[in-house]
This record gives C-alpha cells, sequence and structure tokens, in this order.
C-alpha cells in the first residue's frame, strides 16, 4: 500500500506511467478513461468562481447588470458559450479537456480590446481547474498501480 506514496504531482505521475504504460496498458487506459470526467467537471466548477479567477471591471459589472446577468461572476453570464461547450476526450495514454469556442483563448490568456482601449486579464480556467484536479487524478492512479502490485 504505501508503496504506491513516492507519486508526487502530475511530474511524477508522467515518469511513473512511462514506465507502467509499457507493462500495463489497460491500467493505464482505464485511469484515463476515469481522469477525463473528473478533469471536465473541475473545469466546468471554474466558471463563475469569482475566488478563483480574475475580478471583473466596473465596465463588465454594469453591462452585466443591464442585461439581467448576476453582476459578478467572471466567464458566466448562462453558461451556454464556455462552460457548456467544455469538451473532454481521452486515448489510452491521455485525458484532455478543452474548449473549440475561440473565445476561450482569450479568458485564458487576456486580451486587449483596441478600439475600447482596454485590457482584459486572463482568467485561466482550465489551467486553474486542471492544477486543482492534480490530487484526485493521482490518486486514481495510485489507486490503478496500487491494484497491480497486490
Amino acid at each position: 500500500m504505501a508503496i504506491v506514496k513516492y507519486i508526487n504531482g502530475f511530474g511524477e505521475l508522467s515518469r511513473v506511467l512511462a514506465r507502467v504504460a509499457i507493462e500495463e496498458p489497460l491500467m493505464v487506459a482505464t485511469c484515463m478513461l476515469l481522469s477525463e470526467p473528473i478533469l471536465k467537471r473541475n473545469v466546468q466548477k471554474v466558471f463563475g468562481d469569482k475566488s478563483k479567477l480574475a475580478a471583473l471591471s466596473q465596465y463588465t459589472i454594469d453591462e452585466r447588470i443591464a442585461m439581467n446577468y448576476p453582476p459578478d461572476l467572471p466567464l458566466l453570464r448562462d453558461g451556454s458559450l464556455l462552460r457548456d461547450h467544455i469538451e473532454s476526450d481521452h486515448t489510452p495514454t491521455t485525458a484532455s479537456v478543452g474548449s473549440a469556442e475561440p473565445v476561450q483563448l482569450y479568458s485564458e490568456t487576456g486580451s486587449i480590446n483596441v478600439k475600447f482601449q482596454t485590457t482584459n486579464p486572463p482568467r485561466p480556467a482550465l489551467k486553474i481547474a486542471c492544477l486543482s484536479s492534480e490530487k484526485e487524478v493521482v490518486t486514481v492512479f495510485e489507486n490503478g498501480i496500487g491494484i497491480l502490485l497486490r
């Protein structure tokens, strides 16, 4: 049991997987299958979480109020643009989450509006969610490897 406690984060997990994947591809594929919904769920939870994302400008808050949206939920109005377009997938060796929406890139990296001469700070929902998923995903793999070692 304690033998699998050496996995410390995604970096160590990737090094362990490089060794395990060759001998136990089914276990790795199963863990990827189990990790995919964890990543997607955690990404969707970040949208609108003002404790994790940069604060909105007063202009944006005023605009949201005028449009009958809650005033301070970053990246979330009704969910139809970003949160509900989050896609996830897995292969036998990867689990991924993301969006095909071009605006997602601007949200992750920030943007400059030349017309209004304003900047939007990065609100990296994908990055935040993936990093916050680390412990859960590592646990999935620790359990999978632990089963192999019994």
